[in-house]
């Protein structure tokens, strides 16, 4: 998030939701450009997908990256629901809560 915030802060305005897992995740220290909206959201299918649902995406460019389970529903959306493709946004499953993945998960 910070090297979006860096990258882009200065030209663009920036809208981030930051998924809360823990009450310490709000200790993270985010940079800081003058167009930087934050805000936090529950770790929950029905909380990301509330915020999708309710946002105008014209203009916008979707990056989002998160848990598996939380993110599908949004992107799902997103493709279904208001036509973005896969060049029109940057979707990312970082992990999968209870599994591994990448090179641990045959391990």
């Amino acid at each position: 998030v910070n090297a979006l915030i860096e990258q882009l802060g200065e030209d663009y305005p920036l809208k981030v939701w930051l998924v809360e897992w823990h009450a310490s995740d709000r200790d993270i220290e985010l940079g800081n450009a003058p167009r930087l909206e934050v805000e936090w959201i529950q770790s929950t299918e029905a909380a990301l997908l509330e915020h999708v649902k309710g946002f105008e995406w014209q203009g916008w460019f979707p990056h989002l990256i998160c848990e598996a389970a939380i993110l599908l529903p949004a992107r799902r959306y997103l493709q279904k629901e208001r036509g973005l493709g896969k060049k029109d946004m940057h979707v990312h499953a970082y992990w999968a809560q209870g599994k591994c993945m990448g090179k641990n998960r045959d391990a």
